[in-house]
């Protein structure tokens, strides 16, 4: 069997501004949109594109489908499909888009436990719940496509992805930094109309990131 599908193309150096493609990639029953890209790949047609562990762990495969972000090695593959790149950040080619930006912006703010002089006795520690259930992001990024504020090229403009990596070490028992304060520096405010955002994998961004960095919720 063959399943029509649509794909981004996009080659810098031929100085296009990209386009869809229509496909016939080989369909059985249980696949993939990923195993499609691999098929499409393998074959005549060296569609670029980013994958790893292929169970939805490294978030790499993160693609829109149908307008939506989705995890390509979870996402049935079905006759009529659209494939993009996730729109939020710059495409680089074809499906792989540029990562950097979703990064960088991070690193002023320290986004790991700030945890300062080790205390002669070690505590206790108690995970929190918040923490984690966030520790269970896979930086897919897909988040970021879900947000109708994100701007990767303005690094004063946070997106639910910075905010949840902030939200983690909030909620980390040994963290001492002010979490809520650099969210706001990174415009969290602006997400209190709005609660649009959404993770492919389940996590309540809004419940357990941006709410508590809104409020600026001391830590467990």
């Amino acid at each position: 069997m063959k399943a029509s599908i649509k794909v981004w193309r996009f080659d810098p150096d031929n100085g296009d501004k990209g386009n869809l493609i229509q496909y016939q990639a080989p369909y059985q029953e249980g696949d993939t949109v990923l195993q499609a890209l691999l098929d499409l790949y393998e074959q005549e047609y060296p569609v670029c594109f980013r994958f790893g562990c292929r169970f939805k762990k490294c978030g790499l495969c993160a693609v829109e489908i149908n307008g939506r972000p989705r995890l390509a090695c979870r996402t049935p593959l079905k006759d009529g499909l659209t494939i993009r790149p996730l729109r939020a950040l710059p495409n680089i080619r074809d499906l792989v888009v540029d990562r950097d930006p979703a990064f960088s912006v991070l690193l002023p703010y320290q986004p790991w436990p700030a945890i300062g002089e080790p205390p002669e006795r070690l505590p206790r520690l108690t995970e929190p719940v918040e923490h984690q259930r966030l520790m269970a992001c896979n930086e897919c990024l897909g988040c970021l496509s879900t947000c109708p504020t994100y701007r990767h090229d303005d690094p004063s403009c946070g997106g639910p992805f910075q905010f949840v990596k902030l939200a983690q070490a909030h909620f980390h028992p040994l963290d001492r930094m002010d979490r809520p304060a650099q969210a706001r520096a990174l415009s969290i405010e602006r997400c209190g109309s709005c609660l649009k955002c959404r993770c492919l994998i389940g996590i309540p961004i809004v419940k357990m990131a941006i709410q508590p960095l809104l409020e600026g919720a001391h830590q467990p």
